[in-house]
């Protein structure tokens, strides 16, 4: 429960995709069953929540894209949701849905701050991890003890059932639980979380054989997504046959991974992000392509574009010892490297003190 002079904080990691992406959308995982092989990395959705100024007043503020909305408490379950500003949706949204699904009085008002440590569309799951960073925090507010599936659950019905923003199931579930993670979501609609524990040393060829280069363009995955779920209803076999081979092969980088192998897990990832490109003409482009193409010329092993595609990070399996040297032949005017280092933290909050 609320104190005075106290706030809420919660983080949410964001995270890397390396296979399986796109076979936990419905309707092919409801009839096939999905896979996803990610893990996050130390870099954050933040929320934080403090008492407001008025008990009448909840007020929405995104510092990183500059937005806010303020909104009655006796209208907060009135009013649409999408007459908000895109960067605050999602903070109402995951309350709504906790209201909604648990029977959550909200009787006073307070402040909602939050902010991203990336780029808008960078293909490391932003919105979603939003989204769970936004549960985690209502979940310390209200001391509602959920467990890291509820918080994953409730994250994903905000985002994508009761906003209808387009996308999968596993960016919330790598950011509740965190670590590097394959996870198997069933027909019924569980979801099994299997945390992958390296030997060290092969956790550190892993992360040292990782390049992440911003292509310098952004995009919004919900637009990729609807494609290529608009393929499945449509039951296209080219595009329900590339899912099937890029399932298969999220088990090969499984085993890459756990072996240390990062040249197989090269190979694998761009046999996926060929499979990829099939289930949409959105998902890669021409800079895209270039960026990669020189990437594989300088010696990488193989790699993909991050989250839906169409643009944000381009993530490279290189020789550690070549990172810098490929790193130049793929630089573009707008485009950086990203040091990503992975972290075994999910969703955490904590209270504190006003500052």
């Amino acid at each position: 429960m609320k104190n005075n002079g106290e706030i809420v904080r919660a983080i949410a990691p964001l995270r890397i995709s390396f296979g399986g992406g796109g076979t936990e959308l419905s309707p092919y995982m409801d009839h096939f069953g999905g896979i996803t092989l990610s893990s996050t990395i130390d870099s954050y959705s933040m929320v934080t929540i403090s008492k407001g100024e008025s008990i009448d007043v909840i007020n929405f503020k995104s510092d990183d894209i500059v937005v806010s909305a303020s909104i009655n408490v006796r209208e907060f379950h009135d009013i649409s949701l999408s007459e908000l500003p895109d960067g605050v949706k999602i903070g109402a949204a995951t309350l709504r849905t906790l209201s909604s699904e648990l029977g959550l009085k909200v009787d006073d008002g307070f402040d909602f701050y939050s902010n991203t440590e990336t780029p808008v569309g960078s293909g490391l799951g932003a919105s979603s991890v939003l989204s769970v960073a936004s549960i985690k925090a209502y979940d310390e507010f209200y001391d509602l003890h959920l467990t890291k599936n509820q918080i994953a659950r409730y994250a994903f019905q905000a985002e994508r059932q009761l906003l209808g923003l387009e996308g999968g199931r596993q960016d919330h579930f790598a950011a509740a639980y965190g670590g590097l993670n394959f996870i198997e979501y069933q027909t019924n609609g569980s979801t099994l979380v299997e945390g992958l524990n390296l030997e060290p040393k092969n956790l550190l060829e892993l992360q040292s054989s990782m390049l992440m280069i911003y292509t310098g363009t952004s995009r919004k995955s919900a637009s990729i997504i609807e494609k290529q779920i608009a393929s499945m209803k449509a039951n296209d076999n080219k595009t329900i046959e590339a899912l099937h081979k890029m399932k298969s092969l999220a088990w090969d980088m499984r085993k890459s991974i756990l072996n240390g192998d990062a040249r197989t897990l090269g190979i694998k990832l761009d046999e996926s992000w060929s499979l990829k490109k099939i289930t949409s003409e959105s998902v890669s482009s021409k800079v895209i392509d270039d960026i990669y193409t020189r990437g594989l010329e300088a010696g990488a092993f193989g790699g993909k574009i991050l989250g839906a595609g169409g643009g944000g990070f381009l993530l490279l399996i290189v020789p550690p010892h070549r990172r810098h040297s490929i790193a130049r032949s793929v630089m573009g005017e707008h485009s950086f490297v990203m040091k990503a280092r992975f972290t075994n933290r999910g969703a955490t909050s904590w209270r504190t003190r006003e500052l």
